[in-house]
């Protein structure tokens, strides 16, 4: 697995630039410098999962959900991914594609079960 504080890699610099563009609300320039990263390093998880947080952020969902299970795909046992994939799939109303998402959050980390619970109860 990829770890940006260890290495030295091309395409830690755009992606240190996106966290910075991330923090004061420029999500588009945000997303573009995280799909620089992804460019020089497609295998760069943490970058799709950013990359995903910018396109929630500007509600472009489908997209979130792309980047969030390309990140799923690379490192399939990320509970905050599957929960963030979640959000997405609930705020496009897509409500049994949420559920199964936040059930494996709480399979894989049981810190996520509230949300679970949450919308298990609300969609019943």
């Amino acid at each position: 697995m990829f770890n940006p504080d260890e290495a030295d890699h091309p395409a830690l610099k755009p992606y240190r630039a996106a966290h910075y563009y991330f923090v004061i609300g420029n999500y588009e320039r945000a997303a573009a410098e995280f799909s620089h990263a992804i460019q020089l390093l497609p295998d760069f998880s943490y970058a799709y999962v950013a990359r995903g947080d910018c396109y929630a952020m500007l509600r472009l969902y489908d997209r979130a959900i792309a980047d969030y299970t390309q990140a799923l795909a690379l490192y399939p046992d990320q509970a905050r991914v599957f929960y963030k994939r979640g959000l997405a799939y609930d705020a496009q109303g897509e409500t049994s594609s949420a559920l199964a998402d936040f059930r494996r959050a709480a399979e894989l980390d049981p810190g996520y079960a509230y949300l679970y619970r949450q919308i298990a109860g609300a969609s019943r």
